[in-house]
């Protein structure tokens, strides 16, 4: 017997120690499986206990509001706009977990990726340098581990590298609700082995047929936006709304709109290499650049949104939709920092180190991305009888993604050169990067400053990204929903095609010797009011571009290390058709107080794939090309069982085994090799970038557990489970270095033969008002989450020994989030604290003390609104409360500072009309 769920102890220790012996059985070591047999057994006691302490409370408190079963089956519209979260998880026939209408209305996120950032076990991956809450990581597993569809459309927004689809364009305004499902039905995309988001926007019959307006105007200040360019205003306007209309009310529309901006800067610094051992502990490798940088961003973002609906009679419902979704963000990074160069260390001790000779280091970066995204659907859904219906759902969608990146050559000074005037100690243990410098003027006065060198090019890179996906799915059920009985089951036939484009183009200007020798800092009209010792020099933009294009000697033909156009130009261009068909059955069998829904999935993936293979040789510098075609394809069979016992209305219980993948990211298989010929110091070697042309998904084994129990008096639950996950054929880079002919040969290659298991607990607890407690804590609410991660990836590495990482990339082991609520007549308060846990990035060195870790973090927001009306309200919200810092870490011990990257708060006051 594996699952024993009898309420008397014996039966409750059974279940948890007999779910010990089975995840034993299944690999995990005896502590894991400890940990998790307490886990379901504390569940059960809860669960049990809470049962007994509610007796004779009313039969069915979970009626869902619905117009009736099949309108929610046929996905007509629900009677109330605002779903209770009780009934959206309850309903639910696996592990899943949701944010409604009501939380995602006075959330202070922006973007669907902040809202998925609130949702029990999974978080906002943040990209540092914007701020912005680009992708979503589930129970810790990356974008590349998930899959997400829009009104069970599949959407493809990726970036030039990972398939996980950017969220930081999709407006939380146009979302009516959010669900993650933690294990998924074979129904559902089988790129889920972390889990399945599905966002549901706002339908015209959602309510009835009355109308609904809701609209919003904040504008913000971010506590660091006095740099140079930072004067523009931060906004946002957003408006939803729908009606209905014709004879009958048969037709409706849905309509939605939002525009924002944000400019704000954010400090850091950081070392651009790593570290090496030396003397019995960690100092940065040779030839690392410290730097001091300011990073200012300025984000335009602009969305449409509109939808045509139509029913007759509750047997056929329809629509049509358009979105669009526009986003230019420019990011300059500016930077004066430290030259520094290892070999000629004066001193070193534990965590600090005195450099000899050091030289200041000024340069800007600028990077501007264009996106834009059109996306159009259909959907049908007829009603054969009372319980069977055919959905038939299509899309097509592009995403242009144009990205500018532009650096310019180091300014370097020379004053106090070879004196002591130029000794620089560094402080970079975890915590903080210290600099002490005997006199800062020499590392601050403009005049001092120079051009590095007098044969460097500037650096300009043009990247651009096509991508079109089209995608069609029919389904058929009978008998499936969340209230029928007996036998019911699912079947439906997809189709996706991903056609991609990824062109880059590299050219560097390069000045005369002579120009470039008089071409100073100062020369350039840098913010000379913003120098005060080691603040930031901002170059003249301008200046800067009119001075090297006017003196450009470089005709586009040279090669060197100034010019490279066939290794820069080809070795990472592809053109990608990669078609996906997928198949599934499913079936339902539910009586009294059992569901089981056993399924089977069945994918084919075919991939052509056009490449280049670019070497450069150091022997004369010369470069061949040659175009490299590849076409394969793979299928995967996908199993899953889900067992749900409800044996009253308070208590679910949940069991589920489910086969799922994840597909690999594009560069990794469309981007082929190339070999890169490097003289620097005068010492030579070649860097080696090789993909696998043929690379299959990663696979994955996942059981489930959970529990859950709805308060009958309160409008909240308490839910508990536990996850094991046993993924083979995982991907991973393998950096390496070697001595071929006397010549240093760096590889960076693409691995699948490594492995990993995690095991985990999430649990979660929703209560929107303590209605047992006297005033005025009856006010008061929680919604409080934790998911605990215990992984485990093995790499094979020369030699025969595994290389182990405590967990996969990005995946933290610990998630929390805690909300407190205040709600009293018109006034409304929320509190939150979100900690993330450390996590390895992914970036694995040539040895393990130059691997990359973050750090744990945690986040501090504030969101209020006041109703001065019915339809009127105003609201506040503070984000970033505590300053958190990001940071990034390496050294034997994990705790030697590389990058550390500081938001400000920012502050936003707005108003709210809603009818």
């Amino acid at each position: 017997m594996i699952f024993d769920f009898r309420t008397d102890n014996s039966g409750e220790a059974q279940t948890g120690l007999t779910f010990c012996n089975l995840l034993q059985r299944s690999g995990l070591n005896r502590y894991k499986a400890f940990i998790f047999g307490l886990a379901v057994l504390l569940c059960a006691n809860v669960s049990v206990a809470q049962v007994e302490e509610a007796p004779g409370r009313e039969a069915d408190k979970r009626n869902k509001e619905t117009a009736s079963v099949i309108e929610e089956v046929i996905v007509i519209g629900v009677k109330r706009v605002d779903r209770s979260l009780s009934d959206i998880k309850s309903e639910s026939f696996v592990t899943k977990d949701s944010l409604n209408f009501d939380a995602l209305e006075f959330l202070p996120e922006d973007s669907i990726g902040g809202a998925l950032d609130q949702v029990a076990g999974s978080v906002a991956v943040v990209d540092p340098t914007s701020g912005q809450p680009r992708f979503i990581s589930l129970r810790g597993f990356g974008a590349q581990y998930n899959s997400i569809d829009f009104d069970g459309i599949a959407i493809l927004n990726s970036s030039a590298n990972t398939r996980g689809a950017r969220l930081d364009l999709f407006p939380t305004s146009l979302i009516h609700e959010l669900n993650v499902f933690k294990s998924v039905t074979a129904d559902m995309d089988g790129n889920s082995i972390g889990g399945h988001a599905s966002v549901r926007t706002l339908r015209a019959f959602d309510g009835g047929n009355r109308p609904f307006f809701n609209s919003k105007l904040q504008v913000g200040a971010y506590d660091h936006d006095d740099e140079p360019d930072g004067s523009d205003p931060s906004y946002r306007f957003d408006a939803v709304g729908k009606f209905t209309f014709g004879n009958g009310r048969n037709f409706g529309a849905v309509f939605g709109l939002d525009a924002q901006q944000h400019e704000y800067s954010q400090d850091s610094q950081r070392f651009n290499d790593g570290y090496l051992p030396a003397d019995g502990m960690d100092v940065p490798e040779r030839d690392s650049v410290f730097n001091s940088i300011v990073f200012q961003t300025d984000i335009e973002r602009l969305n449409g949104f509109a939808k045509l609906e139509g029913q007759i009679s509750n047997k056929l419902y329809g629509f049509v939709s358009a979105h669009y979704f526009s986003q230019d963000e420019i990011e300059s990074r500016n930077r004066t920092g430290l030259f520094i160069d290892p070999a000629e260390a004066l001193s070193v001790s534990p965590g600090m180190v005195t450099y000899w000779d050091s030289q200041g280091l000024v340069s800007f970066v600028d990077r501007f991305r264009g996106r834009e995204t059109v996306l159009t659907s259909l959907g049908l859904d007829y009603l054969v009888g009372d319980d069977s219906l055919f959905t038939l759902r299509a899309s097509h969608s592009r995403v242009d993604l144009d990205t500018v990146f532009e650096q310019s050559r180091s300014f370097v000074s020379r004053a106090g050169r070879h004196t002591t005037r130029d000794d620089v100690t560094i402080s970079y243990d975890r915590g903080a990067i210290g600099v002490s410098l005997p006199d800062p003027m020499v590392f601050s006065d403009p005049g001092s400053f120079v051009q590095e060198g007098n044969t460097g090019g500037t650096f300009n890179q043009f990247n651009d990204v096509d991508d079109a996906l089209t995608a069609v799915r029919l389904d058929f059920a009978k008998n499936i929903h969340p209230d029928s009985a007996g036998f019911g089951f699912k079947t439906g036939l997809s189709m996706q095609r991903i056609d991609r484009d990824f062109d880059r183009e590299v050219f560097r200007y390069r000045a005369g010797r002579a120009a470039q020798a008089a071409y100073t800092l100062a020369v350039n009209n840098p913010s000379l009011d913003t120098i005060d010792t080691l603040e930031k020099i901002f170059i003249d933009r301008d200046a800067y571009w009119e001075f090297v294009k006017q003196n450009n000697v470089n005709t586009g033909t040279a090669t060197g290390d100034d010019f490279k156009p066939d290794i820069y130009n080809f070795e990472a261009d592809y053109k990608l058709l990669e078609d996906l068909y997928a198949g599934y059955a499913m079936l339902s069998y539910a009586v009294d107080d059992v569901r089981v829904i056993a399924g089977l999935r069945a994918e084919y993936t075919d991939v052509e794939n056009d490449g280049f293979i670019a070497k450069e040789s150091l022997a004369g510098r010369n470069t061949t090309v040659t175009p490299d075609n590849v076409n394969y394809s793979y299928t995967d069979l996908l199993p899953s069982v889900h067992l749900v016992y409800s044996p009253n209305n308070s208590l679910v219980i949940r069991a589920s085994y489910t086969r799922t993948v994840a597909r690999p990211d594009f560069r990794d298989f469309a981007q082929r090799s190339s070999t890169e010929a490097v003289v620097e110091d005068g010492r030579s070697r070649e860097e080696v970038f090789l993909g696998d042309p043929e690379l299959e998904a990663r696979r994955s084994d996942n059981f489930d557990l959970g529990s859950e129990y709805y308060f009958q008096s309160y409008d909240g639950f308490v839910s508990a489970a536990v996850f094991y996950k046993k993924i083979d054929n995982e991907h991973f880079r393998q950096v390496s270095t070697a001595l071929v002919g006397g010549v240093t040969v760096e590889t960076s290659q693409v691995r699948d033969d490594s492995s990993a298991e995690v095991a985990g607990v999430e649990l979660n607890f929703i209560m929107n008002s303590l209605d047992f407690l006297p005033a005025p804590f009856n006010h008061f609410g929680i919604h409080a989450n934790y998911t605990y991660t215990d992984g485990e990836w093995k790499m094979p590495q020369a030699g025969g020994a595994d290389r182990v990482i405590d967990g996969l990339r990005g995946q933290p082991d610990h998630l929390a989030r805690l909300k407190l609520r205040y709600r009293w007549k018109r006034l409304g308060v929320d509190w939150s604290v979100a900690y993330r846990g450390d996590y390895f990035t992914g970036r694995f060195g040539d040895t393990p003390v130059n691997d990359v870790f973050v750090e744990d973090l945690t986040r501090i927001t504030l969101s209020s609104f006041y109703r001065i009306t019915d339809e009127l309200s105003v609201h506040f919200a503070a984000r970033n409360l505590n300053s958190p810092t990001y940071l990034e870490v390496a050294g034997s011990n994990s705790d030697l500072i590389l990058r550390s990257i500081k938001p400000e708060p920012s502050f936003w006051l707005g108003l709210k009309y809603r009818i």
